[in-house]
């Protein structure tokens, strides 16, 4: 399968020096700590664990705007801080070692919110919960944690499809993590 991911020059010399990289916990981005163990979890029961406990999900794009863009454009920002040097590398990983989500619902994942079926769906939940917002900060009871992150495995049914929730797949974001990136993955 083929991925794209952009890395910083430190990162991409790592890579080149010692022939794999990973992404420590301690430089995971901290403000989504608890989405990325949630994400960690899903790995290790769907990819097995990683070679060392202190791995944390390493991103990659499998889709990056849709099935006609796939690979990410450098010129768009938010890839990398202003200024900073880093690489596109195109990677050749086996599907058995990366998990696939939709970018944009796993931004459900991230704000800690239910990721309906439908708008119908939608409608059901909130009136279930009297349109209590809740977050990583503030969990709901357990039933109701228990439902909304239920609900998040949708996130990895990339055939799924519904107007009000999501995109086809042709018109996907599709990320991709892995527990490393080793140089000989690199294309």
């Amino acid at each position: 399968m083929k991925l794209w991911t952009i890395k910083t020059q430190a990162a991409y010399d790592y890579l080149l020096a010692h022939g794999r990289l990973a992404t420590p916990q301690s430089l995971a981005y901290s403000d989504f700590a608890d989405a990325y163990r949630w994400m960690a979890s899903q790995m290790v029961s769907r990819l097995g664990p990683p070679s060392d406990d202190e791995s944390s999900p390493t991103w990659a794009w499998y889709q990056y705007t849709s099935e006609d863009r796939p690979r990410p454009d450098l010129r768009r920002t938010g890839h990398l801080p202003r200024g900073e040097v880093g690489y596109r590398i195109e990677l050749s990983i086996d599907s058995s070692e990366c998990l696939l989500s939709d970018f944009e619902t796993w931004h459900c994942v991230l704000n800690y919110s239910y990721l309906p079926t439908s708008e119908e769906d939608d409608e059901r939940f909130d009136a279930s919960i009297g349109n209590q917002l809740y977050s990583w900060n503030d969990l709901p009871p357990a039933p109701i944690d228990m439902e909304i992150r239920n609900s998040w495995t949708r996130i990895f049914d990339l055939d799924w499809y519904d107007e009000y929730v999501n995109f086809p797949r042709s018109q996907k974001a599709i990320q991709a993590v892995m527990w490393e990136i080793r140089l000989s993955d690199v294309r």
